[in-house]
């Protein structure tokens, strides 16, 4: 261990360098790990994430390379850690999820969604393991690059299981809101669009929990109709938005004043016909049937 904290400064280069260099199937992988260390999970990732919780105490040296030193670890979590290595690392990439630094918080989050991509049913190393749980609580994160990584977990899981997560409809139609009233900081938008690829985000999250099911599309209307209105097609990212809110107007369950709304768009991006069949469609949807979006 004493050669790990000499080599210590240059080991965020070290494991940047496999991450970027190294396909996630290579098998001199194999041959990294073993010049890092005899055991990687063993010599490495507790030293770099476990000593780094209090390294005032146990090494003030390494004050400075903290944030830096895990958030390097965390990445290539995501490439070195296969299905048979989640068990050794997940109690201490959950730890991270109360790091006070927002990178590192974000991270966190991408290595969770990454062991759910290992294990998408939860039945071999995540069994018995809410992992559902954390990406619901770090989407209440106050920095907003952690709540956009929770956006992208959650994404990910709402496709394979969306009535789980019916009651996280309020919480997703709050964010676009405040998203689109400008509230986040103007670091976060994109020639003076506010966050446009977190609304996307939220824009395909609500379209999947809202397909078919009347109640649940009730409650994004309201939301919905007012960022539509806020949304300018000035710039190509303009008109990318503005698609994607007629893509998600026609797939949630239909609302004729949102259908009009969705109607009145400029002439280079999605415009959408209404057409009121006189059956009712499989879906079971009576209002806004036969929908047709035309480019």
């Amino acid at each position: 261990m004493n050669v790990a904290l000499k080599a210590f400064p240059l080991l965020p280069s070290s494991l940047t360098l496999i991450n970027l260099f190294l396909p996630s199937v290579s098998s001199a992988l194999v041959v990294c790990i073993k010049l890092i260390g005899p055991d990687l999970i063993t010599a490495v990732f507790p030293f770099v994430i476990e000593r780094l919780a209090h390294p005032k105490e146990t090494c003030p040296a390494l004050w400075r390379y903290n944030s830096l030193n895990v958030s390097s670890a965390l990445v290539v979590c995501t490439k070195l850690i296969g299905p048979d290595l989640i068990t050794a690392v997940y109690p201490l990439v959950i730890e991270r999820l109360a790091h006070p630094k927002e990178t590192v918080r974000k991270k966190a989050i991408m290595v969770l969604q990454r062991f759910h991509q290992l294990d998408p049913t939860r039945e071999g190393a995540l069994a018995g393991v809410d992992l559902d749980r954390h990406f619901r609580t770090m989407l209440c994160d106050k920095d907003p690059s952690v709540m956009s990584a929770s956006l992208c977990a959650l994404y990910e899981v709402i496709r394979t299981d969306p009535k789980a997560f019916k009651n996280l409809i309020p919480s997703f139609t709050s964010i676009l809101k405040q998203v689109s009233e400008h509230r986040l900081p103007k670091t976060y938008d994109y020639h003076r669009y506010p966050a446009p690829f977190i609304q996307i985000k939220l824009l395909k999250i609500l379209s999947i929990l809202g397909a078919g099911d009347r109640f649940a599309s009730e409650n994004m209307y309201t939301v919905l109709q007012q960022a539509l209105k806020r949304t300018s097609s000035s710039h190509t990212i303009g008109s990318a938005l503005i698609a994607e809110y007629v893509r998600t107007i026609t797939t949630i369950y239909p609302n004729p004043s949102l259908l009009a709304a969705a109607r009145v768009t400029p002439g280079h991006v999605p415009t959408l016909e209404t057409v009121y069949a006189s059956t009712v469609v499989s879906r079971g949807t009576p209002e806004g049937q036969g929908l047709v979006v035309r480019y």
